[in-house]
């Protein structure tokens, strides 16, 4: 699950730097939206069952957050043609807080139906393009069955990957109704007296015991901050990050 930012902390620096990437969308946008991945039945979304699927998320061990989540700030680099300063140097920001602009956790679910599998949660700013998707990578199986499905947040779209006819993947567009801005729908169920997609307060206590053992890993330097440019994607696999 997948929100990525194309733009720094646009003059919001003192702000953002007693936040991070963890607490301003990781704790509530995106374990939201895993809430919604996990639930057994896709009619069932009201608060109760999003809890009762959060809950079965594994609170993660002092491994578990050295080795699976990654923190990292953004240094200087252009994003679409455009020259962006190092995180460090934005007005309000102080260095020695090392405010993480990306971070990337990795989790389980002790549900019987998600045994095996596991649920990577990344959002970062500066990165180089905006980008909102969930992205299903499916268990090898028949020659014709689906290998990945994505679905998307910012722009609506839901795309399925299958094994063409040559033996490669080929995307298929599969369509849908026209779908409103995120907050259009907020606003939409507010005002008809629905409150199916509020968060509720047992929600918000699931999403902090899933966010903050990593939270205190980090400020004992579990995992140590790594830098990436601004421009680029902090993927281990892509680019080699600088401590």
């Amino acid at each position: 699950i997948t929100m990525a930012e194309s733009f720094g902390v646009e003059g919001r620096g003192s702000f953002y730097d007693e936040v991070g990437a963890m607490r301003d969308v990781v704790q509530n946008h995106l374990l939201a939206v895993l809430s919604l991945v996990l639930l057994d039945d896709e009619t069932l979304t009201r608060s109760p069952a999003r809890v009762a699927a959060l809950r079965e998320v594994r609170t993660p061990s002092p491994r578990d957050c050295r080795e699976r989540s990654l923190r990292a700030r953004y240094g200087a680099g252009v994003v679409a043609g455009r020259r962006m300063p190092a995180y460090v140097d934005e007005p309000g920001v102080a260095p020695e807080r090392e405010t993480e602009t990306f971070a990337r956790v990795s989790l389980e679910s002790d549900a019987r139906r998600w045994a095996g599998a596991r649920f990577t949660l990344r959002t970062g700013k500066a990165l180089a393009r905006n980008r909102g998707e969930i992205v299903v990578r499916f268990r090898p199986g028949e020659t014709d069955a689906p290998r990945e499905l994505r679905v998307g947040l910012l722009e609506p779209f839901v795309r399925l990957t299958l094994r063409g006819a040559s033996g490669q993947p080929e995307a298929v567009e599969l369509g849908g109704p026209p779908v409103r801005g995120p907050y259009a729908n907020v606003v939409r169920e507010l005002l008809a007296g629905r409150d199916d997609w509020m968060v509720g307060g047992e929600e918000v206590e699931e999403q902090w015991r899933i966010v903050q053992p990593f939270l205190d890993s980090w400020r004992e330097g579990a995992p140590p901050l790594q830098t990436y440019p601004a421009g680029t994607d902090p993927t281990p696999a892509r680019r080699k990050l600088t401590a």
